[in-house]
């Protein structure tokens, strides 16, 4: 069995601790306890986009990593089941909550896709690369009124922005994801010809920062409820 390597999930682990961070400013503007314009302020939404991008570029990483263990594409389909599950909590748990802005095509919904889609071109450097960056481009460049309705704008390429809380369409973002998957092979035969890269140890930090990388799902899940409740309780009490 092939080992895990340390280094993706550092890099996840990081991008946990930014979104920790994020939603519980996020909590801050929500309450009204502090004028934080989160949703505009190019500060923030960059933020948003960097935590974003990294967590896709990493699953793209990890799925390549992680096809060099399976066998068929229904082990593959079958591993995705937790995934599938947490992304349909996250689309019914915000709905009574948000029924004007609810997740239906959020950060787990798109990385779910994106790890269905991707695994046909699983060990293909170039190809990756190539589409990786066409995707990001036609992502960017291309809007059209015609995806702006809710049953297609998961898809990308529509003129407005959507108003829902997690919003993460396939394009552009399944070009970083291609990116990823592009930067796994990479560091896959890196790996093979640096010992250091084949380490699961390092230090305290590393291992702490890796920790939470191998956790981020259940980290993901149950953080803001968590940030939420305690706030809200604090905000009643004092």
């Amino acid at each position: 069995m092939r080992q895990r390597f340390i280094i993706p999930d550092m890099v996840r682990g990081a991008a946990v601790l930014l979104m920790v961070g994020f939603h519980f400013c996020y909590n801050l503007q929500y309450f009204q306890v502090a004028d934080i314009d989160i949703t505009q302020d190019r500060f923030w939404t960059g933020l948003r986009s960097i935590i974003v991008g990294t967590f896709i570029f990493i699953a793209g990483m990890s799925l390549h990593l992680s096809c060099l263990k399976r066998s068929s594409w229904l082990e593959h389909l079958y591993r995705q089941k937790l995934l599938a599950a947490c992304a349909l909590v996250v689309s019914l748990a915000t709905y009574p909550i948000f029924p004007e802005s609810w997740i239906y095509f959020g950060v787990l919904h798109f990385i779910l896709t994106a790890r269905l889609l991707g695994y046909a071109f699983c060990g293909f450097l170039g190809l990756n690369l190539v589409m990786g960056c066409l995707a990001i481009w036609a992502g960017t460049a291309l809007q059209s009124p015609l995806f702006d309705p809710k049953w297609i704008n998961w898809i990308g390429f529509s003129a407005d922005k959507p108003f829902t809380e997690d919003y993460v369409p396939i394009f552009p973002w399944i070009g970083v994801f291609f990116l990823g998957m592009a930067a796994g092979k990479l560091f896959e035969q890196a790996a093979r010809l640096n010992p250091i890269i084949q380490s699961k140890n390092g230090g305290p930090v590393a291992r702490v920062l890796a920790g939470i990388g191998r956790n981020s799902l259940a980290i993901y899940m149950l953080h803001q409820p968590v940030l939420m409740g305690t706030m809200y309780l604090v905000l009643i009490i004092f």
